[in-house]
Protein backbone atom coordinates (compact mmCIF):
# COMPACT_ATOMS: atom_id res chain seq x y z
CA UNK A 1 0.00 0.00 0.00
CA UNK A 2 2.88 1.82 -0.15
CA UNK A 3 4.02 4.60 -2.56
CA UNK A 4 7.03 6.20 -4.16
CA UNK A 5 7.24 9.19 -5.90
CA UNK A 6 9.95 11.80 -7.13
CA UNK A 7 8.70 15.40 -6.76
CA UNK A 8 11.92 16.60 -8.98
CA UNK A 9 15.55 16.78 -8.71
CA UNK A 10 16.89 14.75 -6.06
CA UNK A 11 14.08 14.64 -3.50
CA UNK A 12 11.53 11.77 -3.21
CA UNK A 13 8.47 11.05 -1.09
CA UNK A 14 7.39 7.84 0.66
CA UNK A 15 3.44 7.55 1.65
CA UNK A 16 2.83 5.10 4.42
CA UNK A 17 -0.84 4.81 4.99
CA UNK A 18 -0.70 2.19 7.63
CA UNK A 19 2.61 3.58 9.40
CA UNK A 20 2.84 5.04 13.00
CA UNK A 21 5.81 6.47 14.39
CA UNK A 22 7.92 3.29 14.99
CA UNK A 23 6.68 1.98 11.72
CA UNK A 24 7.81 5.30 9.88
CA UNK A 25 11.01 5.31 11.88
CA UNK A 26 12.28 1.52 10.51
CA UNK A 27 11.37 2.65 7.10
CA UNK A 28 13.58 5.73 6.77
CA UNK A 29 16.65 3.37 8.99
CA UNK A 30 16.19 0.68 5.99
CA UNK A 31 16.62 3.25 3.25
CA UNK A 32 19.41 4.87 5.02
CA UNK A 33 20.87 1.25 4.84
CA UNK A 34 19.85 0.77 1.53
CA UNK A 35 21.47 3.56 0.03
CA UNK A 36 24.83 3.32 2.56
CA UNK A 37 25.74 0.18 -0.30
CA UNK A 38 27.59 1.89 -2.86
CA UNK A 39 26.42 1.48 -6.62
CA UNK A 40 29.43 0.41 -9.45
CA UNK A 41 29.02 2.46 -12.36
CA UNK A 42 31.98 1.91 -14.64
CA UNK A 43 34.59 0.94 -12.42
CA UNK A 44 33.78 3.75 -10.13
CA UNK A 45 31.85 2.77 -6.73
CA UNK A 46 29.19 5.52 -6.07
CA UNK A 47 28.20 6.58 -2.44
CA UNK A 48 24.94 8.10 -1.90
CA UNK A 49 23.23 9.09 1.24
CA UNK A 50 19.99 10.89 1.79
CA UNK A 51 18.19 13.09 4.60
CA UNK A 52 14.93 12.11 5.38
CA UNK A 53 12.28 14.61 6.97
CA UNK A 54 9.02 12.43 8.60
CA UNK A 55 6.13 14.12 9.41
CA UNK A 56 2.91 11.98 11.31
CA UNK A 57 -0.93 12.61 9.95
CA UNK A 58 -3.17 14.24 11.56
CA UNK A 59 -0.21 15.21 13.82
CA UNK A 60 1.44 17.01 11.79
CA UNK A 61 -0.76 18.53 9.33
CA UNK A 62 -4.29 17.40 8.33
CA UNK A 63 -3.46 17.89 4.29
CA UNK A 64 -0.86 16.47 1.50
CA UNK A 65 0.33 20.18 1.79
CA UNK A 66 0.72 20.46 5.29
CA UNK A 67 2.00 17.11 5.67
CA UNK A 68 4.46 17.61 2.46
CA UNK A 69 5.77 21.27 4.15
CA UNK A 70 6.36 19.12 7.30
CA UNK A 71 8.38 16.85 5.54
CA UNK A 72 10.22 19.06 3.98
CA UNK A 73 11.07 21.24 7.23
CA UNK A 74 12.14 18.36 9.27
CA UNK A 75 14.44 16.80 5.97
CA UNK A 76 16.33 20.42 6.50
CA UNK A 77 16.80 19.80 10.17
CA UNK A 78 18.21 16.28 9.29
CA UNK A 79 20.77 18.03 6.90
CA UNK A 80 21.89 20.60 9.68
CA UNK A 81 22.24 17.54 11.93
CA UNK A 82 24.95 16.10 9.91
CA UNK A 83 23.21 14.81 6.75
CA UNK A 84 22.61 10.98 5.99
CA UNK A 85 20.19 10.66 8.97
CA UNK A 86 16.64 11.35 9.45
CA UNK A 87 14.28 13.55 11.48
CA UNK A 88 10.89 13.77 12.62
CA UNK A 89 9.20 17.18 12.34
CA UNK A 90 8.76 18.93 15.45
CA UNK A 91 6.46 22.77 15.84
CA UNK A 92 9.52 24.04 17.23
CA UNK A 93 11.81 23.56 13.61
CA UNK A 94 8.94 26.05 12.25
CA UNK A 95 10.68 28.63 14.63
CA UNK A 96 13.73 27.89 13.76
CA UNK A 97 12.60 27.65 9.82
CA UNK A 98 10.97 31.33 10.32
CA UNK A 99 14.41 32.82 11.71
CA UNK A 100 16.32 31.02 8.70
CA UNK A 101 13.95 33.10 6.47
CA UNK A 102 14.21 36.06 7.98
CA UNK A 103 18.12 35.86 7.69
CA UNK A 104 17.69 34.91 4.00
CA UNK A 105 15.39 37.93 3.74
CA UNK A 106 17.65 40.52 5.58
CA UNK A 107 20.65 39.69 3.45
CA UNK A 108 19.35 40.00 0.15
CA UNK A 109 18.97 43.35 1.70
CA UNK A 110 22.17 43.81 3.11
CA UNK A 111 22.98 43.05 -0.61
CA UNK A 112 20.21 45.35 -2.05
CA UNK A 113 21.90 47.84 -0.26
CA UNK A 114 25.38 47.40 0.23
CA UNK A 115 25.69 46.25 3.51
CA UNK A 116 28.36 43.59 3.39
CA UNK A 117 31.39 44.25 3.86
CA UNK A 118 35.25 42.89 3.07
CA UNK A 119 37.87 42.80 5.68
CA UNK A 120 41.67 42.34 4.94
CA UNK A 121 43.79 38.93 6.57
CA UNK A 122 47.28 40.06 5.42
CA UNK A 123 49.94 37.83 4.87
CA UNK A 124 53.07 39.21 6.67
CA UNK A 125 56.50 38.30 6.13
CA UNK A 126 58.34 36.63 9.47
CA UNK A 127 61.54 37.85 8.26
CA UNK A 128 61.01 41.75 7.22
CA UNK A 129 57.42 42.59 8.37
CA UNK A 130 56.45 43.52 4.94
CA UNK A 131 52.87 43.15 3.64
CA UNK A 132 53.31 40.72 0.77
CA UNK A 133 49.27 40.18 -0.17
CA UNK A 134 45.98 39.50 1.68
CA UNK A 135 42.90 37.20 1.87
CA UNK A 136 39.35 38.94 1.07
CA UNK A 137 36.92 38.05 3.63
CA UNK A 138 33.19 38.74 3.27
CA UNK A 139 31.26 39.39 6.28
CA UNK A 140 27.65 40.69 7.12
CA UNK A 141 27.01 43.07 10.51
CA UNK A 142 23.33 42.56 10.73
CA UNK A 143 21.82 45.16 12.50
CA UNK A 144 20.16 43.25 15.22
CA UNK A 145 22.00 39.88 15.54
CA UNK A 146 25.33 41.16 15.42
CA UNK A 147 28.20 39.71 13.26
CA UNK A 148 27.29 36.79 10.93
CA UNK A 149 29.60 34.14 10.88
CA UNK A 150 30.91 33.11 7.32
CA UNK A 151 29.75 29.45 7.96
CA UNK A 152 25.80 30.68 8.65
CA UNK A 153 26.48 33.49 5.71
CA UNK A 154 27.66 31.05 3.15
CA UNK A 155 24.73 28.67 4.30
CA UNK A 156 21.72 31.48 3.90
CA UNK A 157 23.49 32.63 0.54
CA UNK A 158 23.39 28.79 -0.83
CA UNK A 159 19.75 27.78 0.42
CA UNK A 160 18.91 31.60 -0.77
CA UNK A 161 19.99 31.23 -4.26
CA UNK A 162 22.18 34.41 -3.18
CA UNK A 163 25.66 32.82 -3.16
CA UNK A 164 27.00 33.64 -6.87
CA UNK A 165 24.77 37.09 -6.57
CA UNK A 166 27.05 37.85 -3.02
CA UNK A 167 30.68 36.13 -5.02
CA UNK A 168 29.86 38.51 -7.80
CA UNK A 169 29.64 41.50 -5.46
CA UNK A 170 32.45 40.14 -3.62
CA UNK A 171 34.08 40.03 -6.64
CA UNK A 172 33.74 43.96 -7.71
CA UNK A 173 34.64 44.97 -3.90
CA UNK A 174 37.76 43.28 -4.52
CA UNK A 175 39.05 44.45 -7.25
CA UNK A 176 37.65 48.09 -6.69
CA UNK A 177 40.00 48.10 -3.65
CA UNK A 178 43.01 46.75 -5.18
CA UNK A 179 42.24 49.79 -8.05
CA UNK A 180 42.29 52.05 -4.78
CA UNK A 181 46.08 50.32 -3.79
CA UNK A 182 47.24 51.36 -6.50
CA UNK A 183 46.25 54.17 -7.14
CA UNK A 184 47.61 55.83 -3.46
CA UNK A 185 50.62 53.50 -3.93
CA UNK A 186 50.37 51.14 -1.98
CA UNK A 187 51.62 47.58 -2.80
CA UNK A 188 48.66 45.42 -1.64
CA UNK A 189 51.16 41.94 -3.23
CA UNK A 190 48.25 39.33 -4.67
CA UNK A 191 44.97 39.46 -3.01
CA UNK A 192 43.02 35.76 -2.36
CA UNK A 193 39.26 35.35 -2.82
CA UNK A 194 37.81 32.05 -2.64
CA UNK A 195 34.86 31.41 -4.91
CA UNK A 196 32.58 28.46 -4.73
CA UNK A 197 31.97 25.59 -7.75
CA UNK A 198 28.99 27.44 -8.38
CA UNK A 199 30.50 29.88 -9.72
CA UNK A 200 33.43 28.49 -11.47
CA UNK A 201 30.27 26.59 -13.67
CA UNK A 202 29.05 28.91 -14.55
CA UNK A 203 29.12 29.72 -18.69
CA UNK A 204 29.96 33.43 -18.26
CA UNK A 205 32.39 33.28 -15.49
CA UNK A 206 35.41 33.96 -17.34
CA UNK A 207 34.05 36.77 -18.90
CA UNK A 208 32.19 38.05 -16.16
CA UNK A 209 36.05 38.08 -14.49
CA UNK A 210 37.04 39.71 -17.34
CA UNK A 211 34.68 42.29 -17.69
CA UNK A 212 35.00 42.85 -13.41
CA UNK A 213 38.98 43.35 -14.05
CA UNK A 214 38.43 46.01 -17.05
CA UNK A 215 35.95 48.18 -15.75
CA UNK A 216 38.50 48.50 -12.68
CA UNK A 217 41.41 48.21 -14.82
CA UNK A 218 43.45 45.71 -12.24
CA UNK A 219 45.94 43.16 -13.56
CA UNK A 220 44.44 39.65 -13.29
CA UNK A 221 48.16 38.85 -11.61
CA UNK A 222 46.97 40.57 -8.19
CA UNK A 223 44.03 38.38 -8.08
CA UNK A 224 44.13 34.69 -6.83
Amino acid sequence: DDTVARLGGDEFVLVLPRAGMDQAARVAQKVLEALDTPTRIADQDLATGASIGVALFPDDGNAPEALLQAADTAMYAAKTAGRNCYRFFAETMNTAVTERLKLESDLRAALDDGNLTIRYQPWVSLPDGHVRGAEALVRWQHPTEGEIGPAVLLSLAERGGLLLDCEEWALRQVCQQARHWLDIGFECGRIELNISVQQFARWDFVEQLERILRETRVPGSLLE
